[in-house]
């Protein structure tokens, strides 16, 4: 774990505000998944049909890891073994690292935006909300 993750996961988000987050775990993996389709041109026609369910999933694990983080229960590299298993899906279909690095770059910013969405509302302050960016953003990099 980064430095730059052991310093934002203290912050520890309050169980209302993870229990709205995981609540919409689906919407924001598939929000994720349709933007990188839709702004990454290597991805327009890779992620449908079973492709694209394996890709939300991964994306809906990476996120819950993200949230058990965020909480301060992480148990496991749940996140890391499914950005691994992504990153091996892109080289044997022969995706170039700058494809990924996009489709990364999006997904992050994506997420960041819906689970942001599901933060302010649930109660948490302003201050926690920009530690949370800041976990989100290290998370995402260090995947």
């Amino acid at each position: 774990m980064s430095h730059a993750i052991r310093r934002a996961s203290e912050l520890a988000l309050d169980e209302t505000t993870v229990t709205a987050l995981r609540a919409a775990l689906k919407t924001t993996a598939d929000e994720v998944v349709q933007a990188i389709i839709d702004e990454v041109p290597p991805y327009a026609h890779a992620l449908s049909g079973r492709m694209g369910a394996t890709i939300r999933r991964a994306v809906r694990t990476a996120l819950g890891h993200y949230l058990d983080l965020a909480s301060g229960n992480a148990t496991g590299g749940d996140g890391d073994d499914a950005a691994y298993e992504l990153g091996r899906g892109e080289v044997r279909d022969g995706r170039s690292m700058d494809a990924l690095l996009s489709a990364y770059r999006v997904g992050a910013r994506v997420a960041w935006r819906c689970l942001a969405a599901g933060a302010v509302p649930a109660g948490l302050p302003a201050a926690e909300v920009a530690k949370f960016a800041e976990l989100t953003f290290a998370y995402i990099d260090e995947l």
